[in-house]
């Protein structure tokens, strides 16, 4: 018997809006296709010649597939028969051949004041998101948006100084606009009002 275990970490997620089912929604829809059981909460297992491949995509897929989530689990160890595995350093170690540095730009909007300006947040977001997919930066959950290189920093910097500089609706409706590089994180709507 293959088993994959998902250890969350519970400080990281009492702050936090992610919710553990949040992490394994990727996991129970793969496990609906290819008959593998949820044993316990979060612990998924498979017997079978296939069982070890199988397991392995979906300890890896879950995380990198949305790469916020890392922050949220220790550890996402695969056992076949005693041979551990953690999913979690193999996405680790993808990441830093891809340039190593996870920089992540989160709106967070004022419903209030986006309601008496006639605005929405799927408008608001419409032309960041037509941005953000011309230079490859992923939509990795709505209104927070991720690239993993060496030119990422640059981009998302470049997205949060247009936005607040040439457009006055946003720092008019934006609670935050947080700038998070590899976990050093800036607060630009604050930065942005010492502008000149």
């Amino acid at each position: 018997m293959v088993k994959l275990t998902f250890d969350f970490d519970e400080k990281e997620l009492s702050e936090s809006r992610v919710t553990k089912d949040d992490i394994l929604a990727y996991a129970r829809n793969m496990a609906l296709k290819h008959d593998i059981s949820e044993t316990s909460y979060g612990v998924f297992e498979k017997d079978g010649k296939d069982a070890v491949a199988l397991l392995a995509m979906m300890g890896v897929e879950s995380l990198r597939t949305n790469l916020e989530y890392l922050k949220y689990v220790k550890r996402v160890e695969l056992d076949d028969e005693g041979d551990i595995d953690d999913c979690k350093e193999s996405v680790e170690e993808w990441l830093e051949e891809r340039g190593g540095v996870m920089v992540k730009l989160t709106f967070d909007f004022d419903k209030e004041k986006l309601l008496e300006r006639g605005l929405t947040e799927d408008g608001m977001l419409e032309e960041v998101s037509e941005f953000a997919k011309e230079n490859g930066i992923e939509e990795i959950a709505y209104g927070v948006f991720a690239r993993y290189d060496e030119h990422a920093l640059c981009l998302l910097m470049m997205i949060a100084y247009r936005v607040l500089r040439e457009r006055p609706n946003y720092m008019e409706c934006l609670r935050s606009l947080e700038l998070d590089c590899d976990g050093d994180v800036e607060e630009c709507v604050s930065i942005a009002k010492g502008w000149k």
